[in-house]
C-alpha cells in the first residue's frame, strides 16, 4: 500500500517584494543617470555661453576688431566672366562701441587654408597682393575720424567702416582661378598691435552656381 503525499506550494511574499524593490531601484538609477546627463549637458552649454559673452565683453573693452561681413568675389577685375574659384575676399570691419579704436597699420592678417599660408600687412598704395591687404573707407572720405591714409592716419573707430581686400588668388599662385574652390575651409585671423586676436573660419559653399559674389559670413 502506497502512502499518498500531498505537496503544497506556498507563495513567497518576501521574494515578490524583493523583486519589486529591485525593479524600483533600477528605475531610480536610470532616472538619476539621465538626470545627471541632462545636468552635465546644461552645464557645458552654460559654460560655452558664458565664454562667448566674456569674449564679446573683452573685445568691446580691449578695442578689438568687429567683423561685420565677408564676401567672396569670383570676378574682382570686372571682366564679366566668373572664375571657378573665389579670387578675392572683401571684409567689412569696424571697432566695438566704446573701444579706443585700432591702428590698422599695425594689424597683420593671417590667411590660411589647408595648403596656403600668408601673413599680410596693410598697403593702401600698391593694393592687395600675396603679402599685403588693401583697405578703403566706406563711405569714402568720411570726415572727423582717424582714417586718412593720404596723411599717414590709419585709425579705425566705431563710427567708421573699412572694406578690406584679400587677394586669395595671388596667395594661391596668381593668374586667376587659383583662389578658393567650393567646399574649402579657410581661416582669417586679425592680429592687432594691441587687443584681442580675432579669428574667422568658414567653409565655402558646395557650389557657386552663376553668382559672382558669395556670402561667406557665418558659414
Amino acid at each position: 500500500m502506497h502512502k499518498v503525499v500531498k505537496l503544497y506550494v506556498r507563495e513567497d511574499d518576501d521574494a515578490a517584494i524583493g523583486i519589486g524593490t529591485l525593479i524600483v531601484f533600477i528605475a531610480l538609477v536610470l532616472v538619476a543617470a539621465i538626470s545627471a546627463a541632462v545636468i552635465i549637458q546644461t552645464a557645458y552649454s552654460l559654460k560655452d555661453q558664458a565664454e562667448a559673452t566674456a569674449a564679446g565683453a573683452r573685445n568691446e573693452v580691449s578695442g578689438s576688431i568687429k567683423v561685420m561681413s565677408l564676401v567672396g568675389d569670383r570676378d574682382p577685375s570686372g571682366s564679366g566672366t566668373n572664375e571657378a574659384t573665389i579670387d578675392t575676399i572683401w571684409i567689412y570691419i569696424t571697432s566695438w562701441d566704446g573701444s579706443r579704436g585700432i591702428d590698422v597699420s599695425q594689424v597683420r592678417i593671417i590667411s590660411r587654408s589647408s595648403d596656403t599660408l600668408a601673413e599680410l600687412s596693410l598697403d593702401t598704395v600698391g593694393g592687395a597682393s600675396g603679402t599685403t591687404y588693401d583697405a578703403v573707407e566706406v563711405p569714402a572720405n568720411n570726415p572727423n575720424n582717424g582714417w586718412d591714409p593720404a596723411n599717414g592716419q590709419f585709425f579705425l573707430e566705431s563710427d567708421n567702416i573699412l572694406k578690406l581686400e584679400i587677394d586669395v588668388d595671388a596667395i594661391g599662385g596668381g593668374g586667376g582661378g587659383n583662389g578658393l574652390l567650393p567646399n574649402t575651409g579657410y581661416t582669417i585671423q586679425f592680429l592687432p598691435g594691441v587687443g584681442t586676436v580675432v579669428s574667422e573660419f568658414f567653409v565655402t559653399p558646395p557650389s557657386y552656381g552663376g553668382a559672382q559674389f558669395i556670402d561667406l559670413t557665418y558659414l
